[in-house]
């Protein structure tokens, strides 16, 4: 063991190119070099030695921190939402500010109409009188024609009104079956016509804050945005960094974010995307990071500082 670190302090440019306090590395090449020198050297020595040595091997590969470099917090999206038809706003339920989930109606536009086209379509493919009627009429007509095919057989009547008995039984069959389809086809008509009435209701898509209201009740709706919606869980940081770091921050690595605001809890980030393009004119490449804002306390907007972690720091945060 001693002969080996003996190997590293003859060598003077393996501790002058060390990261290390100076008058740490004088020692440890000394001792390193006394060891070699000395055959009395007691057992005391030479643990000191061996962790001076240890020291200097540990420093020399640990990984140097990347820079601080400037982010901006942003909304994760942001929708400007509308209707799928047009028509007169009757309500709009929220208002900027406001917490909205998803599936939240949050505005409404007139729909007398189509409600009443909801109600007509709701009866007819309730109703089922036709039916009834082509059933008890095919009833009657295969009892009938029963009745004749035996008049027949005994050659009390000609063929021709058996034939027309005949005739009836499966008109009344297709008749029936006739109605059946319609009713099918009223039930669909109801839902569309239901399907056309929620089209004038208006939901959110997501979870988040109203960040503008554009239209009130009594507007007309075309083509127009009613409000504007953010989704602040979770945030978004866009981070603009120098070609030098090119390579070294990729998809899944960590970084603490450090706001403008006084902020005493601290706050990391997941990068989710890096630019494979670079922009030639600035000489940078854009990384995003998805920011955990569970208690909606973070503000958008903030311009921050990202410190991306090294291996070292990510494996102490990860065991706490």
């Amino acid at each position: 063991m001693i002969g080996k670190l003996s190997y590293l302090g003859q060598r003077s440019d393996n501790i002058q190119n060390l990261q290390v306090p100076k008058a740490f590395a004088l020692f440890a090449r000394q001792a390193l070099l006394h060891s070699t020198g000395s055959a009395r050297v007691t057992v005391r020595c030479r643990l000191q030695y061996v962790v001076a040595a240890l020291f200097l091997v540990h420093s020399a590969s640990a990984e140097e921190p990347l820079p601080a470099i400037d982010c901006l917090i942003e909304p994760n999206q942001t929708i400007e939402l509308s209707t799928a038809v047009t028509g007169v706003i009757e309500d709009v339920t929220v208002d900027r500010g406001d917490y909205v989930t998803k599936d939240q109606i949050v505005a409404r536009l007139n729909s007398d109409v189509e409600k009443a086209l909801v109600e007509l379509a709701k009866a007819r493919a309730e109703f089922d009188g036709d039916i009834k009627l082509r059933e008890e009429n095919r009833s009657y007509t295969q009892r009938n024609q029963q009745r004749v095919a035996k008049l027949y057989k005994n050659k009390a009547i000609s063929f021709q009104q058996k034939d027309e008995t005949d005739t009836q039984w499966r008109l009344a069959k297709l008749e029936l079956n006739k109605a059946k389809q319609q009713q099918r086809i009223n039930a669909l008509e109801y839902a569309h016509a239901v399907a056309n009435l929620k089209q004038r209701t208006t939901t959110s898509p997501i979870d988040g804050v109203v960040v503008k209201r554009f239209l009130f009740p009594g507007e007309y709706v075309e083509n127009r945005p009613i409000i504007s919606i953010a989704e602040i869980n979770p945030l978004r940081v866009e981070v603009v960094a120098p070609v030098s770091l090119f390579g070294k921050i990729a998809v899944g690595d960590r970084a603490k974010i450090e706001l403008e605001t006084a902020n005493d809890k601290p706050l990391f980030a997941e990068v989710i995307m890096v630019d494979k393009v670079i922009d030639a004119a600035s000489g940078t490449y854009g990384i995003r990071l998805t920011l955990p804002n569970g208690d909606n306390q973070i503000p958008r907007g903030l311009r921050c500082q990202a410190h991306f972690l090294t291996k070292q720091a990510k494996q102490s945060l990860s065991a706490k």
